[in-house]
């Protein structure tokens, strides 16, 4: 167990170090700002879309930062100082991968705080929607996003020892079903976003989205149905599936890191 905190303090004591985290925090908080701002305050029905796409892209931009941290240390030599003590392979790869995924989530809960906090006094054509869809909407779209994509990025550049192939994957998996639309099962989504539910929201929206500003009567009734539905009319069998899928998928990719940083510490 001191070695798994060792290495997670060395990780977050070289990320502090670096210089990219305020340029991150900056960016995190400014996506928050424009999803209450630009979003939900102006088109409350169709919330559940703005949380997805939002989603979609913090967790593709955070787990950009993950997966060279084995790699990293090569580089700078750092390894050799780690494998000089009887530190197993696994407590290694896991203390790499809890401490970027720790670094991560805290800067999505920056974007989520920033969210919540804007939501009660941005100006807008709703009344403010409360905390609760922000943050039970963050709980299943954020966080399985970043589990697996923290997995997949460590996986792909340990092995290869290429971040640039981590990069490539990435893109890959985030990007394909947009561009092949319908061609890829829902349950293959990273994003969760594509998945077809009925939202009584959006269906009240639908009815007057055409006009800019509704009246307060029926702004305040779709503020309620979003309160009462979002994320609960969206959480359908295959969406749960698709969030067990990439939480387990996330799992095996940390055991295959293990398994595979193994054989190239053994020289295989």
């Amino acid at each position: 167990m001191k070695d798994f905190w060792t290495v997670m303090s060395m990780e977050l004591l070289l990320f502090r170090r670096g210089r990219a985290s305020w340029w991150l925090a900056i960016f995190v908080i400014f996506w928050g700002l424009f999803l209450v701002v630009g979003a939900t305050r102006f088109t409350a029905y169709n919330a559940w879309f703005h949380f997805s796409v939002s989603s979609f892209v913090l967790t593709l931009l955070l787990t950009f930062l993950t997966g060279n941290q084995i790699q990293r240390d090569r580089e700078q030599r750092l390894e050799s100082v780690v494998w000089s003590t009887p530190m197993a392979t696994g407590v290694y790869v896991c203390g790499k991968y809890v401490a970027e995924l720790l670094l991560v989530v805290g800067f999505a809960a920056l974007e989520l705080v920033t969210s919540v906090a804007l939501d009660g006094f941005a100006p807008g054509n709703y009344p403010p929607l409360g905390p609760w869809p922000y943050l039970l909407s963050w709980c299943w779209l954020v966080l399985p996003g970043l589990v697996f994509g923290s997995a997949l990025a460590l996986f792909s550049t340990t092995l290869s020892r290429r971040w640039m192939v981590a990069t490539l994957v990435v893109l890959l998996i985030w990007l394909l079903p947009i561009v092949l639309g319908g061609g890829i099962p829902d349950v293959l989504s990273i994003s969760g976003n594509f998945l077809d539910t009925t939202d009584p929201a959006q269906m009240l929206g639908a009815t007057f989205k055409s006009s800019f500003a509704p009246s307060a009567a029926v702004a305040q009734q779709v503020v309620h149905l979003v309160q009462v539905s979002v994320p609960q009319a969206h959480l359908t069998t295959t969406f749960l599936i698709n969030r067990l899928l990439f939480l387990s998928l996330g799992v095996l990719l940390v055991l295959a890191t293990i398994w595979g940083f193994r054989r190239q510490r053994q020289g295989n």
